[in-house]
């Protein structure tokens, strides 16, 4: 926890030491703080396949912390750290508590944009040791014109678990999104792609990720108050051939549905609020990950820019 604590400090202090001088007035920080609930009908989790076939109450706390500066020749530096705590109300040992810091540079060609982005993620298990991340993305961009946009990353990651070794691999993904804006940001519509290959240290845990979601983004007013709408289809497959599953006597598939909606509602300049909802619909021949799951969640934010 301090390790993590420190690298974050160093890593933001970098990001405002390599900020030029003629920063403009508008504050290169912003600040967010959010507590919520929510209801899981089916508590899992999913990195170790732990189904739970519980249903539960989490109370919701984050808090985000972010720093940007734009250059004057099209450079954009950014640093952001998240720590994100989940308490459930009836099972402890699936109580969690994340910290996520994130560095990313990039700059601009007229339509061409090219960046990199570091991700560290130290996450914790019932107050224990749990799972840590680290990953690489560089990034390529293109605007076709006002209303089309192109996003592309390939990534580099590295993923241990505390407790089981076994789990521990690396990984390496390419992913695209092709963007249509009806309104500019107001309104939008977006189709992506992703593949990862993740070798774990035990060949059972190995396996190929194809993953496709569609996202439809509405901005609008309620009443003078500025809202938003997201809604979002993904549908995921993981096929594991390197090794036949102990528990199954075969090679393991997985296929994941899901379904999210998001509806945010900013009440003044800086309190909001959001009601979520996501259906999970996973398909497997492993008993532990075929389920079904409903979350409905609640949250007010406060946020400072």
């Amino acid at each position: 926890m301090k390790r993590f604590a420190c690298l974050a400090s160093c890593l933001l202090s970098l990001v405002m030491i390599s900020a030029d001088s003629n920063a403009s007035d508008e504050s290169p920080w912003d600040f967010a703080f959010e507590l919520g609930a929510e209801d899981d009908s089916n508590v899992v989790i999913e990195d170790t396949d732990q189904t739970s076939n519980t249903d539960s109450t989490n109370r919701q706390y984050k808090l985000a912390l972010g720093y940007k500066h734009k250059t004057q020749n099209n450079t954009t530096m950014s640093a952001n750290y998240t720590y994100f705590n989940k308490d459930y109300e009836s099972i402890d040992t699936y109580d969690s508590d994340i910290h996520m810091l994130s560095v990313k540079t990039s700059h601009k060609f007229d339509a061409v944009k090219v960046g990199i982005a570091a991700l560290f993620v130290d996450s914790n298990l019932n107050s224990q040791d749990f799972i840590q991340v680290k990953k690489i993305s560089p990034s390529l961009s293109y605007f076709f014109n006002k209303t089309n946009y192109f996003h592309s990353t390939v990534s580099f990651a590295d993923k241990d678990f505390e407790f089981d070794d076994d789990r521990s691999a690396t990984s390496q993904g390419v992913s695209m999104s092709l963007y249509h804006f009806f309104n500019g940001l107001n309104h939008y519509i977006s189709a992506g792609f992703k593949f990862k290959d993740e070798s774990a240290n035990d060949a059972e845990y190995s396996y190929n990720m194809f993953e496709y979601k569609l996202s439809y983004v509405y901005r609008s007013k309620l009443f003078d108050f500025p809202s938003k709408l997201d809604l979002s289809y993904r549908l995921q497959k993981r096929i594991y051939e390197e090794e036949f599953n102990a528990d199954i006597g075969d090679f393991r598939h997985d296929k994941r549905n899901q379904l999210a909606a998001t509806y945010r509602l900013d009440w003044t300049q800086n309190w909001y609020s959001e009601i979520d909802v996501t259906r999970n619909l996973n398909e497997s021949n492993l008993a532990a990950a075929d389920y079904d799951q409903t979350k409905f969640g609640f949250l007010v934010g406060y946020k400072l820019k």
